[in-house]
């Protein structure tokens, strides 16, 4: 079952469910789009950084390749490579470019497509919502209780 990062600019499982609709899932392993049709793909998303990185690398491709005087058919194997890098690193180069603006990856999400993702990562971040943290369930008299060594503070404490 593919498995999907959850990237937000809130932190808070509130935030984050009032603003569902500015979550973004990225897609673990190879990316197709990426690989057949790289620099639209790179605009779609807008990743300038990356696109002006992989025009430079098309182009110097072409150059290297036409002043070595290889033929059509080995410069469009070596026109293949940074297409084969961004099937691979796509996804990646995405998750990169959300932390640049500032987006963090705020959980995972299991599904065989997008909406089964989008289901279980919020149904998940609902039931987070509505346990008791450990240190609520805990009595009194065991939350102010330091542990032998001081090794294992209790959650909620402070260190």
């Amino acid at each position: 079952m593919p498995l999907w990062t959850v990237h937000s600019k809130a932190w808070a499982p509130a935030h984050i469910r009032a603003d569902a609709d500015k979550v973004r899932f990225v897609r673990e392993g190879f990316n197709w789009p990426a690989f057949l049709v790289p620099l639209p793909w790179l605009v779609v998303k807008g990743m300038w950084v990356v696109l002006l990185l992989a025009l430079a690398v098309e182009v110097a491709l072409i150059a290297v390749g036409t002043s070595l005087g290889l033929s059509d058919s080995v410069l469009t194997i070596l026109g293949l490579g940074p297409n084969l890098v961004m099937g691979f690193a796509g996804n990646d180069l995405y998750r990169w470019t959300l932390a640049r603006r500032g987006w963090r990856e705020v959980g995972l999400a299991a599904g065989g497509d997008l909406d089964v993702a989008e289901l279980r990562y919020f149904a998940a971040l609902a039931e987070d919502a509505a346990r008791p943290t450990p240190s609520a369930i805990l009595p009194g008299s065991m939350r102010a209780m330091p542990d032998a060594l001081g090794l294992f503070p209790h959650p909620g404490t402070s260190r």
